[in-house]
């Protein structure tokens, strides 16, 4: 579908390279203004990218005073925010469950799992204000089917799944739309 979005305002976490990039080029493409939150925005390439943000802002996911500083930024820079991509997201080391590092464990889900929850829970409100809002959660096929040495990988991915189904249906009724995608394995920074 070649939907025009040239009045929608989307944020797109972890944008700066791999499914962000991609995600975010796309809906540039199709007029959006982008923002981007990336721990690490200082790789961003303008010109290789092929669309200039509206913002670039170094955002952590998994701590919620940032993402708030950041959601507050959005709007009261652009007036409002229409669409979230929660992409941003670590793999953590590749050994199996009974070697797996706790602290590891830990970071994993925090940006992976909670990271998506900070970004919705503070966006959301604002969407609902509006009654108005798009939100996709980038989940992997690991969270559905398991994929060995990965276990915090594979767990974060399956908790983004079930925490958009809940969400979805809490609601349902403001005018958001709250889904997931669960790509396969792609050649990103990530692998």
């Amino acid at each position: 579908m070649n939907q025009d979005l040239q009045s929608q305002i989307a944020i797109v976490t972890g944008g700066v390279r791999g499914i962000g990039l991609a995600t975010a080029q796309h809906l540039a493409a199709r007029g959006c203004g982008i923002i981007l939150w990336d721990i690490d925005v200082a790789g961003f390439d303008t010109a290789g990218a092929g669309f200039r943000p509206l913002a670039a802002l170094k955002v952590d996911v998994s701590a919620p005073e940032t993402v708030h500083a950041a959601v507050t930024a959005a709007v009261d820079h652009c007036g409002r925010i229409d669409i979230l991509i929660n992409n941003a997201g670590i793999n953590g080391p590749v050994v199996e469950t009974a070697a797996y590092p706790p602290d590891d464990w830990e970071r994993v889900l925090a940006v992976n799992l909670t990271g998506v929850f900070h970004c919705c829970r503070l966006v959301v409100p604002h969407m609902r204000s509006r009654g108005y809002g798009r939100i996709v959660n980038v989940a992997s096929i690991a969270g559905k089917e398991g994929t060995p040495g990965v276990s915090a990988y594979c767990a974060s991915k399956a908790g983004v799944i079930g925490f958009t189904k809940a969400l979805a249906r809490e609601v349902v009724t403001a005018g958001i739309t709250v889904n997931a995608v669960t790509p396969v394995m792609a050649e990103t920074a990530i692998l």
